[in-house]
């Protein structure tokens, strides 16, 4: 969506507000498509002081999977983003100022960029999720599999031989 903002630019104290279903399933996150409903979007910009203010207020349904089990699972985001708009680079830019050409903003550009910047990058069904047996695939959160308990210590046996055998020594 662009928006056209001269008339909030050239007068203070001027306000618009944007409300919009912003669409997201095109966007691949870790391979996967997790944007099955449109993101829900409510925008308003406002020149305060001469100064153009944006702020977002966004919310989304993220369906992906688990990175420790693989189970399917479903999320449900707010964010809040908030920039300073500019027509120009000035001493006053910071991180959250965003410059913008001909008083016209892409607006869908700039809420899919926050989105992406701000999910996280892992998931995982709970805080305490065991995962995958390494041998056999079963998941560890639905119970113990039948393979040996005590494989994962296998890794290990090389490290306690050798510290067995310097406390020998």
């Amino acid at each position: 969506m662009d928006l056209k903002l001269e008339k909030v630019f050239l007068n203070e104290g001027e306000c618009i507000s944007v409300q919009y279903c912003l669409e997201m399933s095109d966007i691949c996150f870790s391979g996967t498509k997790p944007f099955r409903t449109p993101v829900k979007t409510d925008v308003s910009i406002e020149n305060h002081a001469g100064t153009v203010y944006l702020k977002a207020n966004v919310e989304f349904d993220f369906h992906t999977s688990c990175d420790r089990c693989a189970v399917d699972i479903l999320k449900r985001f707010n964010y809040t983003f908030n920039h300073i708009l500019k027509l120009a680079v000035d001493e006053n830019c910071d991180e959250n100022s965003i410059v913008i050409e001909n008083y016209k903003l892409d607006l869908d550009k700039l809420l899919i960029d926050d989105i992406l910047l701000e999910t996280p990058s892992k998931f995982l069904c709970s805080d305490d999720c065991k995962g995958l047996c390494l041998n056999c695939g079963q998941n560890l959160n639905q119970g113990m599999c039948g393979c040996n308990t005590y494989q994962g210590e296998l890794h290990f046996e090389v490290l306690k031989s050798l510290i067995n055998e310097n406390t020998k020594n």
